[in-house]
């Protein structure tokens, strides 16, 4: 006997769209869904909705695969658990409402195209920051996504659409503008979401702006930062969605902006105990086998992963060198340079004075300034010279150097060695794990062996002993007698 599920049937045109781009067979449909909440009753650390019409929004959203499917359910509980501030408590609250009737965010009712994505108008002009702050913002399109997750078939399978108007954007709104949360937030809809994005169009951008969406933009991954457009006028905008599908407000035909706020109010408030519901699911990490997920793993990519980890010591030495170099180069810059600078700034001053011996004495602090900045130029090899060991070490190789350094007295070689080649050892034989350095110091460490085995895995490094009698061959002896 086949399996049965409750969900809502798909319109003519979404059904095409669902075939066509998510690979949906409905014959299928049944059994996908009850995979996927058999793997949920499963995990022991992730306490999910399990209802037909919710599970089946993610497997739309991941195209019918079912491991993209578990993915994405476990992003969308973990990232919620971790960010209460954004997705705790969160329902249509006296706050929610007030932000709704501002009419900062709207959802239009007509899709784009029949079966088409759905659209959503932001316009931060009506966003009123002495009373709202960002993440209310924030909190409220959340609100919306859950009602468009259990509710919203053009959204789930069609994917949406974003146009943000920038018209009068407000400096104390750019004074709450958070990258970090704005990445965190384009994270989860890439990664746990299970709407597909297909684009944010902005419009009546203002210079000010400019600099912000940047930022915010080169912190989201290179997939949304394709999906960002940017249109001069609503007459390039009308270019890519037709005028018919705006609100009046803007020139369409797709209602008033008051009847989408009185329409979005009363369908998120029918849906408030279902929103109340959500903080009794998440997940709990010291549950969860294998390796804990924190917010490093799930926020940072892996070049900030990287820079974040403790770098090693002959990193942190060099970059100690380039910083020490630098320090020195600009103090030397701005005292040998800054004389000439003030004479420029009062020489129209000084040349107007009807006094013969303070010309002079400006001409004369003139020259000695200009030698300054020559002596600018000329005084920074040396100071790469004296600071930098490369540049060192090619002077050594002058004529002139050579003849001077010969008359030094030379240390043994073995006391050359210094911190730089000894933190360069210690990485090889940490990393490697193959090789073992003699070190010498006056002559104290005589005769050392070093034994290594070859095993399955590599090299595997074996006792060191001080002497071997002959005949014993079971390691490969690479010691030296000193």
């Amino acid at each position: 006997m086949a399996a049965t599920i409750n969900i809502r049937p798909l319109s003519d045109a979404l059904k095409k769209v669902s075939k066509e781009e998510l690979n949906e067979v409905e014959s299928r449909i049944a059994d996908d869904v009850i995979a996927l909440r058999t793997w949920l009753d499963k995990q022991p650390y992730i306490k999910a909705r399990t209802d037909d019409q919710f599970l089946v929004s993610f497997l739309r959203g991941c195209k019918y695969s079912l491991e993209k499917a578990k993915s994405k359910v476990d992003y969308f509980y973990t990232i919620k658990t971790m960010m209460p501030e954004l997705f705790a408590y969160n329902t249509m609250d006296e706050k929610s409402i007030q932000l709704n009737r501002s009419g900062t965010y709207v959802r239009l009712p007509k899709p784009l195209g029949e079966g088409g994505p759905r659209i959503q108008l932001t316009n931060y002009s009506k966003f009123d920051p002495k009373f709202f702050k960002i993440l209310d913002l924030f909190r409220f399109q959340n609100l919306l996504m859950d009602w468009q997750i259990y509710n919203d078939d053009n959204c789930i399978v069609s994917g949406y659409i974003e146009i943000v108007d920038l018209t009068k954007l407000s400096l104390s709104f750019l004074t709450q503008f958070d990258p970090i949360l704005i990445k965190k937030l384009g994270v989860f809809a890439e990664k746990a979401a299970p709407m597909r994005f297909k684009g944010v169009h902005l419009v009546n951008c203002p210079k000010e702006a400019q600099a912000v969406l940047n930022l915010a933009r080169s912190m989201m991954s290179e997939k949304l930062q394709k999906r960002f457009y940017v249109h001069k006028s609503m007459e390039d905008l009308y270019k890519v969605i037709p005028k018919e599908y705006l609100p009046v407000e803007y020139g369409g035909t797709n209602g008033t902006i008051s009847e989408l706020i009185e329409q979005t109010e009363k369908d998120l408030l029918a849906l408030n105990d279902y929103f109340a519901e959500e903080d009794q699911y998440g997940v709990d990490e010291n549950l969860r086998p294998g390796k804990k997920v924190d917010m490093d793993s799930l926020f940072l990519d892996r070049y900030e992963k990287r820079v974040l980890n403790r770098e090693h010591p002959l990193t942190v030495s060099y970059k100690k060198t380039v910083a020490r170099t630098l320090f020195i180069i600009t103090i030397v810059f701005v005292v040998l340079r800054l004389p000439f600078t003030i004479l420029v700034i009062m020489r129209d001053r000084i040349v107007a004075n009807t006094e013969s011996m303070i010309k002079s004495s400006f001409r004369i602090f003139w020259y000695i300034s200009q030698y300054l900045m020559f002596l600018n130029a000329a005084i920074n090899p040396i100071i790469y010279g004296y600071t930098n060991d490369n540049f060192r070490r090619a002077y050594e190789q002058l004529p002139l150097c050579k003849t001077c350094c010969n008359k030094r007295t030379k240390l043994p070689k073995e006391k050359k060695e210094n911190a730089w080649w000894k933190s360069v050892k210690m990485w090889l034989h940490k990393n490697l794990c193959c090789l073992k350095y003699k070190n010498d110091f006056a002559g104290s460490l005589q005769n050392e062996n070093l034994n290594m085995a070859f095993s399955n895995n590599g090299f595997e490094e074996e006792k060191v002993v001080e002497s071997q009698p002959k005949g014993s061959g079971n390691a490969l002896e690479i010691g030296e007698h000193m």
